[in-house]
C-alpha cells in the first residue's frame, strides 16, 4: 500500500482545462513474472483517489526492479487505471449553458501512468 500525492490537468468535454490535486491509495497485490534481481513483476488492486468526490478504481500494470546496492532499489512501472465511479460534481446530473435541463453527463477516470522511483532500506 503507498500513499501518492497526485496532479492532473484534463480538458472536460465543455472545453475547459481543470486542474485536480489530490491524495490517492493504491493496494497492490505484485507477482512475480521473471527473477528475483533483476525483477519483472506484475501488479493489480484497487485505487483510492482522496478528492470530492472519493475517485475508486482499478489499477493494473506491469513493473521492473533492480537493485543499485544492499539497500537501494530502482523500479519502473506503467500501469492503466479505470474508474468506477461518477465523478460528475452533480452526481450525474448537471444543468449546462444551452443543454436541457437534467441532461445526464457522465465523468469516469482513465488513467495511463508510468512512474520510477527508488525503494530504501530492504
Amino acid at each position: 500500500m503507498d500513499l501518492e500525492y497526485n496532479q492532473r490537468n484534463y480538458r472536460d468535454k465543455f472545453g475547459e482545462i481543470n486542474n485536480e490535486e489530490f491524495l490517492e491509495i493504491p493496494v497492490l497485490v505484485n507477482v512475480s513474472v521473471i527473477g528475483n534481481n533483476p525483477r519483472l513483476y506484475l501488479f493489480a488492486g484497487p485505487n483510492f483517489g482522496i478528492h470530492d468526490p472519493v475517485d475508486i478504481g482499478i489499477l493494473g500494470g506491469i513493473g521492473f526492479s533492480t537493485a543499485l546496492s544492499k539497500h537501494i532499489d530502482l523500479f519502473l512501472q506503467a500501469g492503466y487505471v479505470y474508474g468506477l465511479n461518477d465523478l460528475s460534481k452533480w452526481a450525474g446530473v448537471d444543468i449546462v449553458p444551452g443543454a436541457q435541463p437534467f441532461t445526464f453527463y457522465y465523468n469516469y477516470s482513465r488513467e495511463i501512468r508510468f512512474q520510477f522511483g527508488f525503494l530504501f532500506g530492504k
